[in-house]
């Protein structure tokens, strides 16, 4: 279509602009502080946590400015379907990097927040029915459980699971009490990796387990992709939803939500359109006018990523984290929440804090006297650090912050800190 060959041609010299941009970087760069001049974040800033927010490469947010260019410079072939045009590209790498069998069951949302709500929002819910959620889960999930609790009738179930954790049985065998006591469960909410406490979750077999069952399952990934392996295939869940702006390192305001192809007429999307589209793809590609670039620059991060090497990121924070989290547990003395091998690039080391108002006023202390963020929070009785690793970190980062921590610690009002387990 001639209408669209300006946008076309454009198309292929951001394309291009991008791959130049990334095949100058050092493929064997070394990883920590070096790789800071890859990132914005401010001169002698330590981020701690990378989990929360993410960090996306200066790369990938030139890309993004220059798609804000393009769409810019002709609005209308812009949102009348160049957009849409090159999200099919996209969703085409996406689904190749997550092993889903089919790019048409993956759509593009703002933030797993609003996947989980458009999923839990749609479902036909009676007061017959449970939903399973856990103790681990993201607030966002239990705040909008709540709301359909409220709204429909339906039972909510939860399961206390323990912490520290020592073994991945202990996870599955409460999964496993929970189910075999409700028969009513409808629908299962599983992280892939909690955020507080953080661990990673054997999804395969929790899934396996209650599909077995005929519950369906929803996976919150919100920390899951760029961190750990998301095979979408072995998983073999109903629901998956999963941000790309935390560990994939794409610009804020880009996650996916997968869905199994026979549960994808029912969900609608947190925001309704003009379009009138009503097919999975159509429904959820157009929310209204809205940057949509943060969703187009998730090529750039795959890139980046692509160029530095996926399986040696992701085997370097998992090996800082479980080295910060040695470390600083044994100069605190104290410990880790949970194994090497439930352990990604997050890991909780449980403060030397004995004084309850000294920890809840912990965070905002450092982050004020030391310009340092620090997740902190009380879990089973205790204060624990979530500490997040990432490739411009190293280990002289994390003992510099465990040092402080321990200096700041020792003025806290004096109590017998319990032995270390």
């Amino acid at each position: 279509n001639a209408e669209y060959m300006g946008i076309k041609t454009y198309q292929r010299i951001v394309k291009m602009d991008v791959t130049l941009s990334v095949a100058s970087i050092d493929e064997h760069e070394p990883f920590g502080q070096n790789m800071l001049r890859h990132f914005k974040l401010q001169d002698g800033y330590i981020n701690m946590n990378h989990g929360s927010f993410g960090v996306a490469p200066k790369v990938v947010s030139e890309y993004r400015r220059s798609l804000e260019d393009l769409a810019e410079s002709s609005p209308d072939r812009w949102f009348r379907g160049g957009y849409q045009r090159y999200l099919s590209q996209t969703r085409q790498s996406i689904a190749k990097y997550v092993n889903a069998s089919d790019p048409a069951d993956i759509v593009f949302v703002e933030n797993a927040s609003s996947g989980v709500n458009s999923i839990l929002r749609s479902l036909t819910l009676t007061p017959d029915d449970a939903i399973l959620f856990s103790t681990y889960n993201y607030a966002m999930v239990k705040y909008t459980l709540t709301y359909v609790h409220e709204r429909y009738g339906c039972s909510l179930l939860t399961v206390n699971l323990p912490f520290p954790v020592e073994h991945e049985r202990e996870i599955v065998d409460a999964y496993r009490h929970a189910l075999d006591s409700h028969p009513s469960i409808k629908l299962v909410v599983l992280d892939h990796v909690s955020s507080l406490p953080a661990i990673v979750f054997p999804v395969e077999k929790l899934t396996a387990m209650f599909k077995e069952k005929g519950v369906l399952v929803l996976i919150d990934g919100a920390h899951a992709p760029g961190m750990v392996d998301v095979d979408l295939q072995a998983i073999n869940a109903d629901f998956y939803v999963a941000n790309c702006h935390k560990w994939l390192y794409a610009p804020k305001g880009a996650a996916i939500m997968w869905v199994r192809k026979e549960l994808q007429a029912s969900l609608v999307p947190t925001v309704i359109s003009s379009t009138g589209k009503l097919d999975f793809i159509g429904a959820f590609e157009y929310t209204g006018t809205r940057d949509y670039t943060p969703f187009l620059a998730t090529t750039a991060a795959l890139e980046f990523r692509h160029r530095l090497g996926e399986k040696r990121i992701k085997e370097y924070m998992h090996d800082l984290a479980v080295w910060a989290g040695r470390t600083l547990a044994e100069l605190w003395n104290t410990e880790v929440g949970a194994p090497d091998s439930m352990t990604g690039a997050l890991v909780m080391v449980r403060l030397p804090i004995t004084d309850d108002a000294f920890g809840a006023a912990f965070s905002q202390r450092v982050l004020d006297d030391y310009d340092i963020f620090l997740v902190v929070s009380q879990i089973s009785g205790h204060w624990w650090l979530r500490l997040s690793a990432q490739i411009y970190l190293e280990q002289a980062d994390f003992l510099k912050v465990g040092k402080l921590i321990q200096s700041i610690c020792s003025t806290q009002p004096k109590k017998t800190l319990p032995l270390s387990t």
